[in-house]
């Protein structure tokens, strides 16, 4: 640490209130650095020594100076001390641009098209429905002799390309808010093709209606493509009705999907910041091992007239309501996995032996 230097895989972005936004490409993390800290973590061009880069920071000693390096080691800032990238099979990611870059938040258009999906996404999927309604007996033919898919080489192409507006929805409303956005690519998701946005920025919005409306902006995107797309049943040709028709139930499928809050995607999401808790998901989990291990313990030590003393976690140091929702939570993401699981072997099974 002698000459420390700054990790290739940070980058820097826009000002928030005097403050950096700092991104850290290894771990796909954002932090908020103060402009004394940004100059500093600036400076480590690995040519200056602790007492060079001391004589150059705004009053701080070398001491102070070798204290604030260290905490740059521990979340990935200095060259040498990135942490190993480990394979996650559940999460294959694959980046395809810098939402910084592609969205510019002081862009007149782009503005629009957050007013758009904020404010009339959804009226204009119900005014979609009023329309559709007017041929409901055509509609209810074509469901119930099922939609017509598309084949395979459309179908896959298709369906990213909505899931990538899907996750452009979530970036337009995220940096009209100034969020930073440095990711939009593509992943495997526990098999599943998806795409996905780093909203990791998303923590420092003061405002949780806001957060919350950036978590939704990708399902209000699905719900105004869904509306345009019954809209548009009025006026196309016989031939493109059932595509359209499907294209409109496609993007209520993948509102659908995003809700299921078992996995990490935005009903995960929506509900953390609903129960006001981080890690969730782990929380649930800690939660219940605990309380398993603390009612067995105590069946144990029963006979002998022992007092169970919790060591795992204060387990009451939550209300009622939120431990309820530990419990179900835990108890249904188990029953979802099953079922995915389940279903994923049954479809290979049945694919080999088809």
């Amino acid at each position: 640490m002698s000459y420390p230097c700054i990790s290739p895989y940070v980058e820097a972005y826009s000002e928030v209130n005097k403050k950096v936004s700092v991104f850290n490409k290894k771990t796909g993390k954002t932090y908020l650095l103060g402009d004394m800290e940004y100059d500093i973590l600036r400076s480590l061009d690995g040519t200056k020594s602790l007492s060079e880069l001391a004589a150059y920071s705004r009053g701080l000693n070398e001491q102070q100076l070798t204290l604030l390096i260290d905490q740059f080691e521990r979340i990935g800032f200095i060259r040498g001390k990135e942490p190993k990238s480990k394979l996650n099979i559940i999460k294959l990611r694959k980046g395809l641009v810098n939402g910084n870059r592609l969205i510019n938040s002081h862009n007149i258009a782009w503005r629009i098209v957050n007013i758009i999906i904020i404010y009339l996404s959804l009226p204009l999927f119900i005014l979609g429905c009023h329309i559709a309604a007017r041929n409901i007996n055509i509609v209810a033919v074509i469901l119930a002799n099922n939609l017509m898919t598309p084949r395979a080489f459309i179908l896959i192409p298709f369906m990213l390309f909505m899931l990538l507006l899907h996750e452009l929805g979530h970036a337009v409303v995220a940096r009209c808010n100034g969020v930073n956005v440095p990711e939009i690519g593509v992943m495997l998701y526990w098999f599943m093709p998806c795409a996905y946005t780093n909203l990791s920025g998303i923590t420092f919005l003061k405002s949780r209606g806001r957060r919350l409306i950036v978590l939704m902006a990708g399902s209000f995107t699905n719900f105004m493509l869904s509306g345009i797309c019954l809209l548009l049943l009025e006026v196309v040709p016989a031939g493109m009705y059932e595509f359209l028709l499907w294209c409109a139930v496609s993007n209520l499928s993948i509102i659908i999907m995003n809700m299921v809050f078992f996995i990490k995607l935005d009903g995960y999401f929506i509900l953390e910041e609903l129960m006001e808790v981080k890690n969730l998901r782990r929380s649930a989990f800690t939660y219940m091992t605990a309380s398993l291990k603390r009612a067995l313990s105590s069946l144990g030590r029963a006979g002998r007239g022992r007092r169970y003393k919790g060591r795992y976690l204060d387990i009451g140091s939550r209300s009622a309501l939120d431990n309820s929702v530990y419990i179900y939570y835990t108890v249904l993401s188990g029953i979802y996995v099953l079922i995915i699981i389940t279903a994923l072997v049954l479809g290979i099974y049945n694919f080999f032996t088809r």
